[in-house]
């Protein structure tokens, strides 16, 4: 009872959806989810150079997750310093924006992280050195998060179910393009 009601499927863009069989019984048109276009358009723009830092943040996470000593050497180090006391964040390889999460808890708590990392009694020198990451990549961390910040912003607007969101597409759009 649908037919006649129906001008447009908004889907995920799997090629199962967009087959000709698929496509060949029904009379409306196809669009793409602009939260899952805007997904593959960040995943695929994230440069080699940036790939490496996303890596070798979420070893440093994983670190923090998984080595019960640095995690309560964190703590400590948290409340000596006065910041709030959270769990580092692991990024998903299957969703971009947790990658900014990782990124912000990681800019949050980056000295209490140096000073574990440079306590000898918790992190031993090789341990410390690989987990480290450079000043150049924290910089790189700290100019990249407002861009994917700004990006999961837009996608969590875009994604709501309890509005209607086409009328986002445009100012979401259009405020991406000024501000970066």
């Amino acid at each position: 009872g649908i037919d006649g009601k129906v001008t447009a499927c908004v889907h995920n863009n799997t090629q199962d959806i967009l087959s000709a069989h698929a496509c060949s019984h029904v009379s409306w048109d196809y669009a793409t989810c602009f939260a899952t276009t805007l997904q593959q358009a960040v995943s695929n723009g994230l440069s080699g150079d940036l790939v490496r830092i996303i890596v070798s943040a979420g070893k440093l996470a994983k670190h923090f997750s998984h080595n019960m000593l640095a995690v309560e050497a964190l703590e400590q180090k948290q409340v000596q310093m006065c910041l709030l006391q959270h769990k580092l964040i692991q990024s998903s390889k299957a969703r971009w924006d947790t990658i900014c999460d990782m990124f912000e808890r990681l800019l949050e708590q980056r000295w209490a992280i140096k000073a574990v990392l440079s306590d000898r009694t918790v992190t031993n020198r090789q341990e410390a050195q690989t987990l480290e990451i450079e000043d150049d990549y924290w910089q790189i961390i700290e100019n990249f998060t407002p861009v994917l910040a700004t990006l999961k912003w837009a996608t969590t607007v875009i994604s709501a179910e309890t509005e209607v969101s086409i009328s986002n597409i445009y100012p979401i759009t259009f405020s991406l393009i000024q501000t970066h």
